[in-house]
């Protein structure tokens, strides 16, 4: 029997060096997608939220989604909601997380 996969976005990064940024998804299985829908159409709202510098609405979807399943994922874009919270991002700002280490 053959297996189905789609791809689930994660995060949008600037390596070090590169000017790039580059797409991250992760592969999941359709049934196990189907056993997760509504946590993965939680987050993808958060992160729409997030993109649109929404991030006390993006950090308050993503509480229970942590508190229910937690996973680093969700943690980090919660830091980084407070952080930018405290710390609006400028104008400029594509949404995107530039690493400054290896």
């Amino acid at each position: 029997m053959a297996e189905h996969f789609f791809s689930q976005y994660i995060d949008t990064v600037r390596v070090k060096g590169k000017d790039i940024p580059v797409r991250i998804y992760t592969p999941m299985r359709f049934d196990k997608a189907a056993q997760q829908k509504e946590e993965f159409a939680a987050f993808n709202q958060a992160i729409a939220l997030y993109l649109t510098r929404q991030f006390s609405k993006a950090y308050e979807m993503l509480t229970p989604l942590n508190n229910n399943h937690p996973h680093k994922l969700y943690q980090t874009y919660m830091a980084r909601c407070v952080f930018f919270q405290e710390n609006p991002p400028d104008m400029a700002w594509d949404g995107v997380f530039t690493y400054i280490i290896k």
